[in-house]
């Protein structure tokens, strides 16, 4: 009974087994041909779509074989995009996929497959396709009637469009000039133009090189222009100087380095002959004084009679130009005044000023009346006057070269550095003035302006006395404790201070081994532009008393040197102070009259007293213990 019961159970089971079997391979089959879709990818999977709802398991394309337990919408890093629920794809290249089932299929040469898969349609029932014909293999008599196999079809051959003509590209840029070979770095110099440890009076952005313009020296100007793309600067100007035949090349920095920095590594390159700051310079004066109605007991008339103000001049007594006059009165003279614009309409200078140049403007624009200052009109009045009042040479001829104009920046320190009188100058202006004061062939300049020292214009001054120009400058307004001021502490230049109507030095005014002489330079009246007169006090004053009797010098002596000029006017000047030359006063109070007779002795070629050393006639308003000048003729 055991075993009947096991035997009824197995039954009982494979009956099951075999009604399961035939119930679900109809449902197998119409689900194999519809809703299976082999999808592979690059991981390896397949994947099922069932109305929307993807399953995904691992396996190999093509293959249904895979295990779909712990596969389930786990995807990899290269599985790619998730699939969009219901969408399909073409068929993928390869045998088809086969039920399990159902034999696998066997490739016909044609490409095509037999038995068909169950998802396709039989070939032979596709229009044009023959039917198969099957030969059994036993059958030796049988004779295969299968079609030969037909060639296998290409796809036609997609000629690609031709494409729009590419525009023509552009030509390629030249590659850039080969840079220069860097010149050799010059070792230290021992005189370099970098400014003193303190020094601020100079331009803040600004350096001045000079370069070689001879003839076996490289072209200056494209080595100007060399230097600036090498050195990081601006060009600004360049200017031609045959005074000391160099290119002076202005160049501003648009970067932050200090001028210092820069000069530093100008000085380096062996073709820069030297390199400096563009220095600042102010004019040597106090503020000028308008001169009122009755101010200072003289009268002013609108039109005063010629002459009038000659009785408020001291200076021209302090000096005994009125003996000198007698002589000399500078006739047929050409005198440069660098300042600042002379106002040459005035009634006082209309004739004395011949020529007006402007250095602070282009070569085109030539000096306006707008450009007249009250320093530069006051310094022509004093040397040349011949109105109401009377010059130190009054017959002189005057070439007004502007080179301070109204200040329109700031220093290295961050102040603005002009003078009282609103002007200021600099290296590169003075420079050019003095080169055009030499181009004229003027005989003496005045400079009644100061500043700091100056290579560039220490140079330029050599040249000049070289050729027989006599320089006379002012010593400077800051005290008597100040450094000497440029350009009067050159060599080559007179340096003159300022006295009072009692011959005592101007407490303002410099004083110093330089010094050379004095002259009268407080409460000097002068004219104003607009036909005005004013009251000035100053070292630029006394200069340009001495610049006058310079003038009536030339005109005894045609022939005196520089050297010559400055012998005679301290060997004949009045003692002021100790017995002997001094830092105050220089050699003394300048005597035109002894001066001028000096002169005419030395051009006559006899010994004069003052020129040779031999006492001169007693003069009865010399001190006592102070050496006598000579009398006037």
């Amino acid at each position: 009974m055991w075993r009947d019961t096991r035997r009824a159970g197995a039954r009982n089971r494979i009956a099951t087994s075999i009604v399961a079997l035939l119930l679900t391979l109809p449902f197998a089959e119409a689900q194999a041909q519809s809703d299976w879709r082999q999808r592979p990818d690059y991981s390896g999977r397949t994947e099922r779509s069932d109305g929307g709802r993807t399953e995904r398991w691992q396996g190999q394309p093509g293959n249904a074989q895979g295990s779909r337990n712990g596969w389930r919408e786990r995807r990899g890093p290269h599985d790619g995009p998730r699939p969009v629920p219901g969408e399909t794809r073409p068929r993928p290249p390869g045998p088809p996929p086969y039920h399990p089932l159902r034999p696998r299929p066997r490739p016909l040469p044609d490409g095509a497959y037999y038995p068909p898969p169950v998802w396709a349609p039989a070939p032979w029932r596709q229009p044009g396709y023959p039917a198969p014909v099957y030969v059994d293999e036993d059958d030796d008599d049988a004779v295969d009637v299968r079609p030969a196999p037909q060639p296998r079809r290409r796809p036609p051959v997609r000629v690609a469009p031709e494409k729009a003509a590419a525009p023509p590209k552009p030509p390629r840029r030249p590659p850039p000039a080969a840079a220069p070979p860097t010149p050799p770095a010059a070792p230290a110099r021992a005189d370099s133009g970098a400014p003193p440890a303190g020094e601020t009076r100079f331009a803040p952005r600004e350096v001045l090189v000079t370069l070689a313009t001879s003839s076996g020296a490289p072209p200056a100007e494209p080595l100007a222009r060399d230097l600036a793309r090498s050195q990081r600067l601006r060009l600004l100007t360049m200017r031609p100087l045959a005074l000391t035949g160099v290119l002076l090349v202005r160049y501003q920095i648009p970067d932050q380095r200090t001028v210092s920095a820069v000069i530093t590594m100008l000085e380096r390159d062996s073709r820069v002959l030297s390199a400096q700051p563009n220095y600042l310079y102010t004019l040597t004066q106090t503020g000028p004084t308008q001169a009122g109605p009755t101010e200072s007991g003289v009268a002013q008339p609108a039109t005063p009679p010629p002459g009038s103000l000659a009785a408020s001049q001291y200076g021209l007594e302090r000096l005994r130009a009125g003996v000198a006059h007698i002589s000399a009165r500078g006739a047929g003279v050409l005198t440069a005044v660098i300042d600042s614009g002379v106002d040459d309409s005035h009634r006082e200078l209309v004739g004395a000023v011949t020529r007006i140049v402007d250095v602070t403007q282009p070569a085109s624009a030539g000096a306006t009346s707008a450009s007249a200052d009250a320093h530069g009109t006051a310094i022509a009045g004093i040397i040349a006057a011949r109105d109401q009042m009377s010059g130190v040479a009054p017959s002189a001829q005057l070439i007004a070269i502007r080179a301070f104009a109204p200040a329109a920046g700031k220093t290295a320190a961050g102040k603005v550095a002009a003078s009282r009188s609103g002007a200021q100058g600099s290296s590169l202006a003075v420079v050019l003035a003095l080169e055009a004061a030499v181009q004229a062939k003027a005989r003496v300049v005045n400079m009644s302006f100061a500043g700091p020292r100056d290579p560039l214009l220490s140079k330029a001054l050599a040249a000049a006395a070289a050729k027989g120009v006599i320089l006379v400058a002012a010593v400077g307004n800051d005290g008597p404790e100040a450094p000497p001021a440029w350009p009067a502490a050159d060599p080559n230049v007179i340096a003159v201070t300022a006295t009072d109507a009692s011959d005592q030095r101007v407490a303002i005014a410099n004083r110093g081994a330089h010094v050379a002489v004095a002259a009268p330079g407080a409460d000097i009246i002068g004219p104003a532009p607009g036909n005005a007169y004013q009251f000035s006090t100053g070292s630029s004053m006394a200069a340009a008393h001495v610049t006058g009797a310079v003038t009536l010098l030339l005109e005894a002596n045609p022939a005196l040197t520089p050297p010559e000029a400055r012998k005679i006017l301290t060997e004949t000047a009045k003692d002021l102070g100790p017995a002997g030359r001094d830092a105050d006063t220089g050699a003394g109070l300048v005597d035109a009259a002894a001066a001028v007779n000096a002169a005419k002795k030395a051009a006559n070629g006899t010994n004069g007293g003052a020129v040779s050393g031999e006492q001169p006639a007693a003069n009865p308003t010399a001190r006592a213990g102070e050496t006598p000048a000579a009398s006037g003729p």
